[in-house]
């Protein structure tokens, strides 16, 4: 099997439940999500004929096998994914299989357990692929058809709750067994590498320069020389960083090219890029565990502050001078300087249609001596000097939810010593930012556009809310909300009889006030050059 020019897909389920194929280990993590499995297998179903694109796996020499895998530091295969891993993993996963080269707890954190697809049976039995769900129509798991015997699926109709009259259920059988002995049949094309690991790292550097931007391609190449470089480094030190920042809501910060540009920046410049190789495996990983550590120490004092959701980010390439910053200079993480800093990025809108400046304002910090000087270099890059601007009314709307930096203003504002202390609706012992809080719609539709709708809350509250059908009495009397509660979020006790303010009214109002409380906050920032204190001496909090 391992020297065939084409791979049936019975053949590649059972290798990766196996664990007979791998993943050479500075490959690409997998990010691909069920919707997009769901076309891949619905391209087989619609024409096997011309199967997906074809592999490229890679056959070391003889005692020249990796012990090492993507996702494992033992493997035992003995082929490895050199091209095709997304395609394979969501083939699998589509499947219900966990291919044994991805840990059961790395499978969870990548979302492997949600890949899976189904057969749709509709009544005039079409049938097509989509993402298992509760739907209208019946529908099989894929995983339940393919490891069907034929005799079976008749079983799977009858519980699937199809074919109510015996000749549809004949149809839908017939139909169902030739569709899974079709995919089952289906060939995909391999192409097979007998060389050195570095000449297979060569071979992934051509296949996938189309893949991506030329930004994004020329990061990955470089993490794939960080990794022939310090074998495991990707996989023990850089992709929990990953996986941690997607768990904690910073998925738009902290993406692969940036995480490569905090390891190559922590790099001797003579060993930076494609010549990581002549750093050596210690200088690499000490530069991947320091850039990871400053990276999460930041995460966490960007939450401490308000930014403690998805929804609360705006501007991630502010955000990535900070993770610099905190890489290099440790002590960025107790001081104050940070936050007034990014304040200020978002108020003057910095990096607005202009991230490529985030480039160039870390080198120039990164010149500094010490975190003194670098403090001075990024206060006195920051322009206009002086205060923040004040919010114009405007900007307090936006679409659908979406607000930019304003929603990041509020929640540092709402995060401040001087903020309000904002109080969950439903579980008031629950205080901003407390995690879990987020920001969530009083009422649902054309009201989004104003942020004067929304309000920081759990996901408890936003259950309620939309069960009651927006802020009014039974959502009130449902979360018995306490005054200080409800003067946090700068809402009204909804009159018993029903009338009372009306909801445009009230977000009219609400906006007003957070307009008030974010202006307040930005005037007490204040500008980062302080009088006696050089040109960025830390100011009152506020």
């Amino acid at each position: 099997m391992f020297d065939q020019r084409f791979i049936r897909l019975e053949n590649l389920l059972r290798l990766l439940a196996d664990g007979e194929l791998d993943v050479v280990q500075f490959g690409r993590p997998f990010q691909r999500n069920v919707h997009w499995g769901a076309e891949l297998w619905g391209s087989l179903a619609r024409d096997p004929q011309r199967p997906i694109n074809g592999f490229v796996w890679w056959m070391p020499p003889p005692q020249q096998e990796p012990r090492a895998g993507r996702y494992r530091a033992f493997s035992r295969a003995r082929v490895f994914i050199v091209d095709g891993q997304q395609r394979s993993t969501a083939l699998a996963g589509g499947a219900g299989i966990r291919p044994a080269c991805y840990p059961p707890d790395v499978w969870a954190e990548l979302g492997g357990p949600d890949l899976q697809v189904g057969v749709v049976l509709e009544s005039t039995r079409r049938l097509y692929i989509q993402p298992m769900r509760a739907r209208q129509h019946p529908q099989i798991r894929l995983g339940d058809l393919l490891q069907a015997a034929p005799s079976d699926i008749p079983h799977l109709v009858a519980d699937a709750g199809a074919g109510m009259r015996s000749h549809e259920a004949s149809q839908l059988t017939a139909e169902l067994t030739d569709l899974r002995k079709r995919l089952l049949d289906t060939e995909i094309p391999v192409m097979w590498l007998r060389d050195q690991a570095h000449d297979a790292a060569e071979s992934y550097r051509v296949l996938n320069q189309g893949s991506s931007t030329k930004v994004a391609h020329a990061s990955e190449i470089e993490t794939l020389y960080l990794d022939l470089a310090s074998p495991g480094v990707r996989r023990e030190v850089l992709d929990p960083l990953w996986r941690h920042a997607h768990k904690e809501g910073y998925a738009a910060a902290v993406t692969f090219p940036v995480i490569n540009e905090l390891v190559q920046r922590l790099l001797p410049p003579s060993a930076r890029r494609r010549a990581a190789l002549k750093a050596g495996a210690e200088t690499v990983a000490q530069a991947a565990r320091t850039a990871v550590t400053g990276c999460t120490a930041m995460i966490g004092y960007l939450q401490r502050r308000g930014l403690c959701d998805a929804s609360l980010l705006a501007m991630p390439a502010a955000l990535g001078v900070l993770f610099h910053l905190a890489a290099h200079f440790p002590e960025a993480t107790d001081d104050d300087f940070p936050r007034r800093w990014l304040v200020h990025a978002l108020a003057t809108g910095r990096y607005n249609g202009a991230p490529y400046r985030a480039s160039a304002d870390v080198s120039a910090m990164l010149r500094a001596g010490d975190y003194r000087q670098a403090r001075a270099v990024l206060a006195q890059l920051m322009l206009p000097a002086g205060p923040p601007p004040p919010l114009q009314p405007e900007q307090l709307h936006g679409r659908r939810g979406g607000f930019g930096a304003v929603t990041s203003l509020y929640a540092l504002a709402a995060a401040s010593e001087s903020g309000l202390g904002v109080r969950d609706l439903f579980e008031q012992d629950a205080v901003f930012p407390e995690a879990g809080m987020a920001l969530v719609p009083l009422w649902r539709g054309p009201l989004e556009s104003s942020l004067g709708n929304f309000v920081l809350a759990t996901p408890a509250t936003a259950q309620a809310l939309a069960d009651a059908g927006g802020w009014g009495r039974p959502a009130y009397e449902q979360m018995r909300c306490g005054d200080s509660a409800l003067a946090s979020q700068c809402l009204p006790v909804p009159a018993a009889d029903g009338g009372g303010i009306a909801p445009a009214q009230l977000v009219k109002a609400r906006e007003q006030e957070l307009l008030h409380m974010i202006n307040g906050f930005l005037a007490r920032i204040g500008p980062l050059q302080v009088p006696g204190a050089g040109a960025c001496g830390s100011a009152p909090a506020a």
